[in-house]
């Protein structure tokens, strides 16, 4: 037991409150799904699988259910030496992470765990940001290839810098664009 982990329950509590609401409402009025990100929190750098298990998996599952009614919810997971292996049963169709980071599933290897759709491709940190365009162009190709087809979103693993230029985003789009399914 964690100390303040009632208080710590409690603030939860009120922030899955919160979201449930928005997300509920946001859904009613036609929103296709959610982008739900963990932010930090399951790396192993910040917290254990059963610290994370009691803090945040009883939450997240609610804020999914709020959002139940969208067919497009996506559970992103941040960070190095994350946890993806705790979200494979997320009810949400899509998993976004960045395979490219220390400690984290490659494609391949989490395709060995879930049969979800994949959100990644394109490290935000490496080739999406620094180029030139033919390692984008390797990148996005070799991470199309780990899975089935149609099981991959071409995207970065996480969010793009602001600084990544334009270019090197035309492109991830024009790779993603050439490939034949």
């Amino acid at each position: 037991m964690i100390d303040g982990s009632d208080e710590l329950h409690g603030a939860l509590e009120s922030i899955a409150k919160t979201f449930i609401g928005y997300v509920g409402e946001m859904i009613k009025i036609g929103m296709a799904g959610i982008f739900f990100a963990t932010t930090e929190w399951a790396s192993r750098e910040r917290l254990t699988e059963d610290q994370y298990l009691e803090f945040g998996r009883p939450y997240d599952l609610r804020i999914f259910d709020a959002a139940s009614g969208g067919f497009f919810n996506i559970m992103h997971v941040c960070k190095t030496n994350n946890m993806l292996p705790v979200f494979r049963d997320y009810p949400a169709p899509v998993l976004s992470w960045n395979p490219f980071e220390e400690g984290n599933l490659s494609i391949e290897q989490a395709d060995q765990i879930t049969d979800k759709i994949f959100l990644t491709g394109a490290d935000q940190n490496g080739p999406l940001l620094k180029g030139p365009a033919e390692d984008i162009e390797k990148q996005v190709s070799d991470s199309l290839k780990s899975v089935p087809t149609g099981r991959l979103i071409a995207g970065p693993g996480c969010a793009v810098k602001v600084n990544t230029p334009d270019e090197n985003l035309y492109a991830l789009r024009e790779v993603s664009r050439g490939w034949n399914l």
